[in-house]
């Protein structure tokens, strides 16, 4: 439910934002410096972004909140932290967003267009359920 006069809550409102970008630094935190800070650029320039796990035989992915990982979790689902999507500012696109992936592993060119393609979809239905919950609510309101 979104705060009386802000955001819903979640990685793209400004009241949640810091919140996600500490989480994910956290996480991020556990990989090599020269990975985290590839990681660490794209999380902190993002609107938006998400974890890409895997298996450690990179043979599934899932992208998740990275309010709902950690270290823990990850081990129990015997996942591991390979990467990173976000969407960044871009004054050329059209939305004025552009996806950005960073990863920790090698992935082909094929697997990270399917995942960028995922979050693409992820963001849609996002963005669908916030006008389709929120903004109803908030015209009554303004009335």
């Amino acid at each position: 439910m979104a705060p009386k006069g802000g955001n819903p809550p979640g990685p793209g409102s400004q009241n949640g934002h810091g919140k996600y970008r500490n989480r994910a630094l956290s996480i991020l935190g556990q990989k090599a410096d020269w990975v985290m800070d590839k990681l660490q650029q794209v999380v902190s320039q993002s609107r938006v972004a998400v974890a890409i796990l895997s298996t450690p035989a990179l043979d599934r992915f899932e992208l998740v909140d990275l309010e709902a990982i950690s270290p823990e979790r990850l081990a129990l689902l015997g996942l591991e932290l390979v990467g990173c999507i976000g969407m960044v500012p871009d004054k050329d696109s059209v939305v004025g967003l552009t996806p950005r992936v960073a990863l920790a592993v090698e992935l082909d060119d094929a697997t990270i267009a399917i995942l960028t393609e995922r979050f693409v979809r992820l963001m849609q239905r996002a963005i669908a359920r916030v006008q389709t919950d929120y903004l109803p609510k908030l015209r009554t309101e303004a009335n």
